[in-house]
């Protein structure tokens, strides 16, 4: 799963009237194996560093580099930011941003937002590099089903190999920075309930096109039968059916609709995206459905899901206690 997402951070397709517009620029390598990038004409625009394990570099050395945003492992040049992990920079050579160090490496993207680090807070930034939400928060949660965590005042602490925050005020806030308030009562019936008595409102609206897109998700029953055949939940059989969300649109820099499904958690609010893994992308004209393979491959939707139904029964054949039947 970690691959993947790094491979979809990586990978950032432009539309191709951009494509025809930028300059050409590559990865090389020197004799002492530092990489960097430099343009046609061969100046440097990335300094060479040394070569951690993000090891996609010398597969593309001497190629074109499509990537809108370029990861490289933090250099001296760079600025070093508590809990970061590398640097970011635009195809002009530009530093950007440091990323939140998330798990061993690098923030992914999350509904087309990661985290940052600056002056020790952090913030968001989207796909084109831009500061959607300012540094301000001392810890901040990936997105999820529309908003995400904050806290300030809180402080690491660490219990073996792992950290976590601790203590400070925590509150919520939405794709674009603002805050949320929580609810005693639900208003919609999408809002997600976070404990017995409440709420979080809901934070989606779409387009006839995008409603479109969605209902064609939930056209599918397949899709929540053999995600919960092999899946144990205290949800009753008439919860047991995802629920579906576009989280990320087309853009400049970025060719899909993104739709996460989410499970709902029984007075705990909804978990997905790259938590259930389903992740599921239409292309701009909203006619061609698929997935990323475990190599980042298209598969087509129908193609994809024959083959989620026919793990789900091979299961459920050499799990007769199952609790969970087509």
């Amino acid at each position: 799963m970690r691959i993947i997402n790094l491979v979809l951070f990586l990978v950032v397709c432009l539309n191709a009237d951009a494509q025809k517009k930028q300059e050409l620029i590559y990865f090389f390598m020197t004799k002492d194996s530092l990489v960097g990038v430099k343009n046609e004409a061969g100046h440097v625009l990335i300094q060479p560093r040394i070569l951690s394990w993000y090891w996609y570099h010398t597969e593309e050395l001497n190629k074109p580099v499509k990537d809108n945003l370029i990861y490289m492992d933090a250099g001296v040049n760079d600025s070093i930011e508590p809990n970061s992990c590398g640097a970011v920079y635009n195809r002009k050579g530009v530093f950007l941003f440091s990323p939140f160090l998330f798990d061993n490496g690098p923030d992914t993207y999350s509904e087309g937002l990661i985290r940052f680090v600056k002056n020790g807070k952090i913030g968001f930034a989207n796909r084109n590099g831009d500061i959607v939400i300012e540094a301000k928060y001392d810890y901040a949660d990936m997105f999820n089903y529309g908003l995400t965590t904050y806290c300030n005042g809180c402080t690491w602490k660490s219990r073996g190999e792992h950290r976590f925050v601790s203590g400070g005020r925590w509150g919520y806030i939405n794709n674009k920075g603002d805050t949320i308030s929580v609810m005693h009562n639900r208003k919609h019936e999408k809002d997600q309930q976070i404990d017995t008595a409440k709420f979080l409102p809901y934070q989606f609206s779409y387009s006839r096109t995008e409603q479109k897109i969605l209902d064609s998700f939930y056209s599918l029953p397949l899709i929540s039968k053999s995600y919960f055949a092999n899946f144990y939940s205290p949800l009753d059989s008439n919860e047991l059916k995802l629920r579906f969300e576009i989280v990320e649109r087309p853009s400049a820099y970025y060719p899909y609709y993104h739709i996460a499904a989410f499970e709902y958690m029984n007075n705990r609010g909804f978990r997905g995206d790259g938590i259930l893994g389903l992740n599921f992308f239409v292309d701009r004209t909203g006619r061609h459905f698929f997935v990323f393979d475990y190599h980042n491959k298209k598969v087509p939707l129908g193609q994809w899901l024959k083959k989620e139904v026919q793990d789900a029964k091979l299961f459920l054949q050499s799990h007769p206690d199952a609790l969970h039947k087509f």
